[in-house]
């Protein structure tokens, strides 16, 4: 199977919209204007609510407020990460509004909206955001919520890392964001045994792709850390091939 088959292949597998490859055209791909669903006082209170100091303790109220706004606007509440409360709209089910819930939700919004240019047409698309970072309009798939889903789906979400992410790009929570191009990279770590007396083994995923390792002496990395050990020299990047390639 060639790269171009291999890669409408996996579309077909992974995309939750049933049109065929060839009608499947990320960038038309679109949402209603931010501006008609929400008030600039509406984003200007959520903006508030993600970052209030008073309100950082307090979990329940600072989602108690977010969902009021939401409501108000004929939104309802659709699931939940870490740092951001996913709305879908009642009246268009085809995107969601993830709204930020602290300073990391505004900064992963903004970050998904730059990355999807790297990772389309793998992601949901993000259509827009506030540039606040509170609030990002996106693309609505079908989720998937159990192991039994995923291991139905494995070798396709394998076959997508290995072959179209992994070489070209770092990342981290794999599927949504990464912070830099690379080449390759190598370990910089003291190592008497080498002539350079620096290990100089090259970094790259554990097989599961949960880890970033160096293949030599074993040191551990997470993909958020490795662009500061670059800059600290901690890590060596080196250019390989014909295509120039720059941290992000």
């Amino acid at each position: 199977m060639d790269i171009d088959r291999n890669r409408s292949f996996i579309l077909d597998r992974v995309k939750s919209r049933t049109t065929s490859i060839e009608e499947f055209n990320f960038d038309q791909l679109s949402a209603p204007p931010l501006k008609l669903l929400l008030s600039p006082t509406d984003i200007g209170d959520l903006q508030y609510i993600a970052t209030s100091v008073k309100l950082s303790a307090k979990p329940e109220q600072k989602y108690k407020y977010i969902d009021e706004i939401m409501k108000r606007r004929g939104f309802v509440k659709f699931g939940a990460g870490t740092n951001r409360t996913v709305y879908r709209f009642l009246e268009d089910q085809s995107f969601l509004a993830k709204i930020a819930y602290d300073s990391v939700g505004m900064g992963d919004n903004p970050a998904e909206f730059y990355n999807q240019q790297f990772l389309k047409p793998f992601v949901p698309k993000t259509f827009e955001i506030d540039p606040s970072g509170v609030i990002a309009l996106a693309e609505r798939v079908n989720p998937i919520t159990s192991r039994e889903e995923f291991y139905s789906v494995a070798d396709d979400v394998f076959t997508l890392i290995d072959e179209f992410l992994v070489g070209e790009y770092v990342l981290a929570d794999i599927g949504s964001n990464f912070f830099m191009n690379y080449d390759k990279l190598y370990c910089n770590k003291p190592d008497p045994t080498q002539p350079s007396g620096k290990c100089e083994g090259e970094i790259d995923y554990d097989a599961g792709f949960n880890h970033l390792y160096c293949k030599r002496c074993g040191a551990m990395y997470k993909a958020k850390e490795l662009a500061a050990k670059v800059t600290k020299q901690e890590i060596v990047r080196k250019r390989q091939g014909d295509i120039k390639m720059s941290i992000q």
